[in-house]
């Protein structure tokens, strides 16, 4: 986390609340390895801690850690900090190599710029690490890349090239072409570079020894546009040992999964407080299509599909 809360309430962006529900229950599918209060979650809490507020309340995780890289806001940090924390106050890079790995975790890297070689690395650095059964999710805002801003000051060198410069051709798709690096295409892209960067440490830890190999599967992705365009990747690492604990968290049943394997689109209906309750008292839904009355169709829809995730926002005013 780089400061960026001096810019954004992250408690009540609607999608990211909504994510966050559901990442808490991805975690809860993890009991066959063990009972989610048992892991570490390691997350960017800065001075809102509202992933870690959630996952201690629904999940009863104890052992938590925060890490922060604008060292200027410590004195703010702790002041906010809501439980017993354990808080690191330098950038990612430099933390993840320092904590303790043999324990499973949730780890959720939640990066509120575009990803960068360095941020890519602490990918390589937590999926070489991670405990089979551990869950990491990355974040990463894809609204455009870094190089496409650069190339429009200065167009004497394209934005792909630029791009090219920057990362390695093993990080880049082959296929990636220029009109990718904006918008939900550039979400596409930075998913598929986090994939890699986790099978090349896996392939990398794997190499070193052949017994109990260790695999990646890609759980889910989430986008969603609250102000930046976001997009998440979330995946578990697991032994060839516990093959059948992973297969008991059953992750694909979850209600919000996709069948096609694309990413969830998490869009945030506009809708009353009214009409919120309307649609509320007809759900779950058991026959028969919704009574919308002046309701749209596409708000309504919008709803009815993940409505258990979404927040309830009261303004308090005296």
């Amino acid at each position: 986390m780089s400061g960026s809360f001096s810019k954004i309430d992250y408690s009540i962006r609607p999608a990211k609340y909504a994510e966050r529900r559901m990442l808490r229950d991805i975690f809860r599918r993890t009991s066959a390895f063990q009972p989610a209060e048992q892991y570490t979650y390691v997350g960017f809490g800065s001075v809102w801690f509202s992933d870690f507020i959630l996952f201690h309340r629904s999940l009863g995780i104890q052992k938590m850690v925060s890490i922060e890289s604008a060292r200027s806001a410590e004195r703010r940090v702790r002041d906010n900090v809501p439980f017993r924390i354990d808080l690191h106050f330098d950038r990612a890079a430099k933390v993840l190599p320092t904590l303790s790995w043999g324990e499973r975790q949730f780890i959720w890297l939640d990066y509120d710029d575009a990803m960068s070689p360095e941020t890519l690395r602490d990918v390589r650095t937590a999926a070489g690490r991670l405990r089979s059964g551990s869950l990491l999710a990355v974040s990463f805002r894809c609204s455009a890349a870094r190089e496409v801003d650069q190339a429009d000051v200065d167009d004497s060198i394209s934005a792909m090239d630029r791009f090219r410069e920057r990362f390695s051709s093993s990080q880049i798709p082959a296929d990636v072409s220029e009109e990718d690096l904006t918008g939900w295409p550039f979400a596409s892209v930075t998913r598929r570079m986090i994939e890699s960067e986790v099978e090349a440490a896996l392939n990398v830890r794997n190499s070193a020894s052949t017994q109990d190999l260790v695999h990646a599967h890609t759980i889910c992705a989430f986008n969603y546009q609250d102000g930046a365009m976001m997009t998440t990747w979330v995946g578990i690492v697991y032994a060839d040992s516990e093959a059948d604990k992973f297969e008991a968290c059953a992750f694909e049943t979850l209600d919000f999964m996709r069948e096609d394997g694309e990413p969830l689109h998490i869009s945030v209906p506009k809708l009353t407080a009214g009409e919120f309750k309307r649609l509320e008292a007809q759900l779950p839904l058991k026959m028969g299509p919704l009574a919308l009355g002046s309701i749209p169709l596409k708000e309504a829809d919008a709803f009815w599909k993940f409505y258990r995730y979404f927040p309830s926002f009261v303004v308090s005013e005296s």
